[in-house]
């Protein structure tokens, strides 16, 4: 997952970065800087309004010491902790568009990765042993040729890619 103080603290290297993978990755760290800053925005506020109101309440357990009134005081806590219930709520519901978006922001590259939007970008660097020219056979087509699973029996019970198991496998 990228460090999201990488891109508050590097965000052109990080978009120019990104984007080389094309327009849904670009798009997708725009949508995480700007959900970001909303969060940030609304913490900072949120973070004033509990001052505010750790102030107020000091205000008034003074007046109430020295045995004034405090009613003034009493309703613009009633008021600010009002505005502290909002921007909690608010501040919740931006923290997860952020998480969203965080966890759908792809990877910084490393420099020696390829540009381009997909696999075919690529470039191959080594081949490993001799490529086969004979057909490869899934696991499910053997299990079920030799008689181990019914495929079909449970994809109408269950639904597709499910089996059952029969015969010694089941044992």
């Amino acid at each position: 997952m990228i460090d999201i103080k990488e891109v508050r603290e590097n965000f052109d290297s990080v978009r120019k970065n990104i984007g080389s993978r094309g327009p849904r990755s670009l798009a997708a760290i725009e949508k995480l800087k700007q959900e970001d800053e909303k969060w940030r925005t609304t913490k900072s506020e949120l973070d004033n309004a509990r001052f505010e109101r750790n102030k107020v309440n000091h205000e008034i357990n003074g007046l109430k010491k020295d045995g004034k009134d405090a009613s003034k005081q009493i309703a613009k806590a009633r008021e600010i902790a009002r505005r502290v219930t909002e921007l909690e709520k608010r501040q919740r519901e931006e923290y997860e568009a952020v998480r969203m978006a965080w966890l759908s922001t792809p990877n910084i590259l490393d420099k020696s990765v390829p540009v381009g939007e997909d696999e075919k970008a690529n470039k191959e660097i080594k081949k490993f042993g001799a490529i086969s020219s004979k057909k490869v056979i899934p696991h499910y087509e053997l299990t079920e040729k030799a008689g181990f699973i019914d495929i079909e029996r449970a994809a109408k019970v269950a639904g597709s890619r499910f089996y059952y198991l029969k015969g010694d496998l089941a044992r």
